[in-house]
């Protein structure tokens, strides 16, 4: 049974982004780690350079 009314409306812009999030495959995924977490790192250093130090160290100890 198809939806009354939705001939007419159009999905936003930004599903676009996410559709191309969900097509890209495992090596496209892997490749963009390190640029993801250098971008997640220079966030953690900017906002408390001492918290960030800690949960490095913190982490190495643990594991």
């Amino acid at each position: 049974m198809p939806l009354v009314g939705v001939d007419e409306v159009e999905l936003p812009a930004w599903t676009a982004v996410d559709q191309r999030v969900a097509e890209s495959g495992l090596w496209r995924t892997i490749r963009a780690l390190p640029a993801s977490a250098a971008i997640v790192i220079g966030l953690a250093v900017r906002t408390s350079r001492p918290l960030t130090l800690l949960t490095g160290v913190l982490t190495v100890i643990t594991n």
